[in-house]
């Protein structure tokens, strides 16, 4: 007989079995809302505002740019501050920067000339030529006018004619190297005279003269003084001008012209029985030229104040 077998007894039991969740929906942001009318007309008057700001404050940035040039001296000095205040080594450097914005722009025009003059046609291109009645060709004589302040005469010549013109007067005139002295005894009437010659940096050539003759007698000295005053300067060149000062007995300024664009001023003055005769010409550089190199305004003022200190030279 068969035996059937028994199936194994059962295991103890599983854990039960869960259904998982579904997964969660995802979550849709809500829809921005749009503006409503109202909204956008504040937002389109903000952005015309700001658009308006813009353009004034760039006109203003322009204007001042433009008109900027008087603000190079404080540039400067802002400079200078800021390399002070930047220790050892930049204390140097910034005041050197600060000084050089400073002199560059401290006229105040902006063109960076230091407010330094320059002479006309400058930076044109075009030549300058100075005016020749400026300078020493313009001077008229010391500030103070020379007072005549001599003894009675008669007069005797005096012992060096070159005491007749100031040192004053000569750096006026522009007289730096030693003058030449010459006299003579010919004649009734002897003399001495001083002469100086000048040769300037433009090449003009200038001369100064001064000459004393005494007479025996104030009658011949008056004859000697008509044949200076009326002829030599006829001899000398064409009469420009003349006029008498009213120097001593009698005096004559004379502005003459002696060709080529050299002019010659004289000045002839008698006292008693001396006669004096100053002259101061001044010869245009090599070539010659068509401008006087004296005008009659300073001549007619100098003259007489170089007779008048040639007279005190007097003894």
């Amino acid at each position: 007989m068969s035996m059937q077998q028994s199936p194994p007894p059962p295991g103890p039991p599983g854990p039960p079995f869960i259904t998982p969740p579904p997964p969660p929906e995802a979550v849709q942001p809500p829809p921005a809302s749009r503006p409503g009318g109202a909204s956008r007309w504040v937002a389109l008057g903000a952005g015309v505002f700001m658009l308006a700001l813009v353009v004034v404050t760039g006109v203003v940035v322009v204007t001042a740019a433009v008109g900027g040039g008087g603000a190079g001296a404080p540039a400067g000095g802002a400079a200078a501050e800021t390399g002070a205040e930047g220790g050892t080594g930049g204390e140097t450097s910034g005041r050197e920067d600060g000084a050089d914005d400073g002199a560059g722009d401290g006229d105040g025009d902006g063109d960076g000339t230091g407010g330094a003059d320059e002479a006309p046609g400058a930076g044109t291109g075009e030549e300058y030529a100075p005016d020749p009645h400026e300078g020493v060709a313009a001077y008229t004589g010391p500030d103070t006018p020379t007072q005549v302040a001599v003894g009675p005469g008669p007069y005797r010549l005096p012992a060096d004619a070159c005491s007749g013109v100031g040192p004053q007067t000569l750096e006026g005139l522009g007289m730096g190297e030693e003058p030449t002295r010459s006299e003579s005894s010919e004649g009734a009437a002897p003399s001495r005279s001083c002469m100086w010659q000048q040769l300037a940096d433009d090449g003009s050539f200038h001369v100064l003269r001064i000459r004393y003759q005494s007479a025996d007698a104030p009658e011949s000295a008056a004859a000697l003084y008509r044949g200076a005053a009326e002829e030599q300067a006829g001899i000398l060149g064409d009469v420009v001008q003349q006029e008498a000062p009213g120097i001593g007995d009698e005096s004559t300024v004379v502005l003459v012209d002696n060709g080529d664009g050299a002019y010659q001023g004289v000045v002839f003055i008698r006292l008693q029985n001396t006669v004096v005769t100053v002259e101061r010409e001044i010869q245009p550089p090599a070539g010659g030229t068509d401008t006087p190199t004296l005008a009659w305004g300073p001549t007619g003022r100098l003259m007489p104040e170089l007779g008048r200190q040639a007279l005190n030279n007097l003894v």
